[in-house]
């Protein structure tokens, strides 16, 4: 025969746990709100406490916000929540991982951390007398602050670099004293450290000069010497490099570290003066040849002007392959010389560049090689792309030049002391259209009294057999056309 269950045991054992649930839910919740209390009350009389002493402590302090010497601007300590408190709204503070000496940002009232925090910031700027710290003393303590930070590896050089701003401000408020040169050289050149290993080497050079400059003579160490003529290698400054070893050896002539660089620097120096040797052996050159491209131009009565077109899509393999000054210059062979050449089609708005145009050459020299020679003539091969219609032929060409496009250089001077000078004021309504014949030599154009080479001879082509030459051109160009 089975025993029946009896389940009232276990209801018993079910309401006894509740109970002891409730109970403990009960006890937490008090143990909160004392916990709140205690710490409003402690506020209240830590606020009562700290009027007389906040106003002691504030004549020192930085304010809120500063701009340091390099320009930065620096958060100073506060008093309550910073301004730039980035805190969540559970009060929780960024640095809880760290000691609440090392935090930059007051947790806010009321939440972990607050009271020890509060105390331990009495404790930084307040001495064993409860009185303001001095300024020398509380450069030093930043310093050692920014050091440990420094220690502790490259996650924090940024907090690293807070501190030695604040104990620089600090530190300038201080006095005359050997003690605080000596801190503010040590500040200074350790903030250096710091920026040579990240890469800032203008800020190192800066900081290291400020040291040497401001800090005690001699420095106690060659280390800011070291520092600042690395940044200075770096930079590519080696002169600048080579007198801050020499700075470093006076102090520690035997310093391995030094004189290894030393070594480093002078053969880089070397090199650099060799490389700028040849950068002024070749600036030589081209001013000896523009020198003589200017004696030819004048021999022959050529006027050169300043570049006005934009030929830098054409340039690469022109004779010369050189647009020092604004122009490719024109290369040499024999008595004669080669222009590099711009034939313009403004019917169709196109254009052609020819790279060694010699001045014996004729525009039919060239055109037939590039048209052909009538419309009998013309096949898919030798006809222009753009040409549709088949007009451009050698025998229905005509080409033109255009007067003083440019004021001429004065070519009695040389041409570089002229490339930025302004132009004189010129009457663009005198200028003409110049029909240049076929058989006429590029020699021939540019010895033209009235043309002025814009950098680059340029020249304009049209055929008579369009309507393009009959009812714009002509039109456009009436009493303005002359024959050469």
């Amino acid at each position: 025969m089975t025993t029946p269950i009896d389940y009232s045991k276990f209801e018993a054992i079910e309401r006894a746990v509740v109970a002891d649930e409730a109970a403990e839910r009960a006890a937490k919740e008090a143990e909160k709100q004392r916990k709140k209390d205690e710490i409003a009350a402690s506020d209240k009389a830590q606020k009562a406490k700290g009027k007389a002493l906040g106003e002691g402590r504030d004549k020192l302090r930085p304010p809120a916000k500063y701009v340091d010497s390099d320009g930065d601007t620096v958060s100073g300590p506060s008093d309550g929540e910073d301004s730039d408190d980035d805190s969540d709204d559970d009060g929780l503070n960024e640095d809880e991982d760290l000691h609440p000496l090392f935090w930059r940002r007051m947790p806010k009232p009321g939440t972990k951390g607050y009271e020890t925090a509060k105390i331990l910031e009495d404790l930084v700027y307040k001495n064993d007398e409860d009185e303001p710290k001095h300024p020398n003393e509380l450069a030093a303590d930043f310093k050692e602050k920014g050091n440990e930070f420094f220690q502790w590896g490259r996650k924090y050089y940024k907090r690293a670099l807070q501190e030695y701003k604040e104990a620089l401000q600090w530190a300038r408020k201080g006095d005359d004293s050997d003690d605080n040169k000596k801190c503010y050289a040590a500040i200074l050149s350790n903030r250096a450290a710091i920026n040579l290993k990240l890469g800032n080497n203008g800020s190192v050079v800066r900081d290291c000069e400020a040291a040497i400059k401001y800090g005690p003579d001699p420095l106690p160490n060659c280390k800011t010497h070291f520092r600042a003529a690395c940044a200075c290698t770096r930079l590519g400054k080696l002169r600048e490099a080579t007198t801050f070893v020499e700075g470093g050896l006076a102090i520690d002539a035997e310093n391995p570290e030094l004189l290894k660089l030393k070594k480093t620097v002078a053969a880089k120096l070397k090199e650099q003066k060799r490389v700028e040797r040849e950068k002024e052996r070749v600036v030589m050159e081209e001013r000896r040849k523009d020198e003589q491209l200017r004696k030819d131009c004048l021999a022959r009565g050529f006027h050169v002007g300043p570049l006005v077109s934009d030929i830098e899509v054409y340039l690469q393999g022109s004779i010369g392959n050189k647009t020092r000054g604004g122009f490719p210059r024109p290369g040499r062979e024999n008595q004669s010389m080669q222009w590099a050449v711009m034939l313009m089609y403004p019917e169709h708005m196109q254009s052609e560049f020819i790279h060694a145009f010699d001045l014996t050459h004729s525009f039919r020299d060239h055109l037939q090689v590039m048209f052909p020679a009538s419309r009998a003539a013309m096949t898919e091969a030798n006809r222009a792309p753009w040409d549709e219609q088949g007009n451009y032929t050698v025998d229905e060409m005509e080409v033109y030049m255009e007067e003083r496009v440019v004021h001429s250089f004065d070519m009695n001077r040389m041409w570089e002391t002229q490339y930025t000078s302004k132009p004189d004021k010129v009457d663009w309504s005198k200028r003409r259209r110049v029909h240049v014949p076929l058989d006429k030599t590029l020699g021939d154009c540019l010895a033209d009294p009235d043309y002025v080479i814009p950098g680059v001879p340029t020249f304009f082509v049209v055929s008579k057999a369009s309507s393009y030459y009959v009812e714009t051109f002509c039109p456009e160009h009436k009493g303005r056309l002359r024959i050469l």
